[in-house]
């Protein structure tokens, strides 16, 4: 489970990511981010799963296989991000692994990996 202090949950959060911040896109995810003005803040992470990924069942699914992947690499994580994980239609046929290369890729290109 995703730690408390690293969730995003407020829709104002989400859409002012949405609006100011920057996209990456890779097969299975879309990255939408944001850099905090404090610096010295935990990296906050939120999930979009629309219902073009598939029924309820498949959209619960995706959401957890997410969390379960950003948790892996939360140590990682550059300090003061805002990121909102969106899954793409695919994501719902995906893999755990498939999920797993397409989401560190992305998070890779948007250079927010530390080491």
């Amino acid at each position: 489970m995703l730690p408390a202090e690293n969730r995003l949950r407020h829709n104002r959060a989400f859409e002012r990511i949405y609006r100011e911040g920057s996209t990456v896109g890779e097969q299975h995810v879309v990255l939408h981010v944001l850099a905090s003005a404090d610096q010295a803040s935990p990296a906050l992470v939120g999930f979009a799963v629309s219902r073009k990924v598939g029924n309820a069942v498949a959209r619960n699914r995706v959401r957890r296989r997410l969390r379960e992947i950003v948790r892996t690499e939360l140590r990682r994580l550059r300090a003061g991000e805002q990121i909102v994980v969106a899954a793409r239609a695919s994501a719902g046929r995906a893999t755990f692994v498939q999920l797993a290369a397409s989401l560190r890729r992305a998070l890779s290109k948007a250079g927010l990996l530390n080491g």
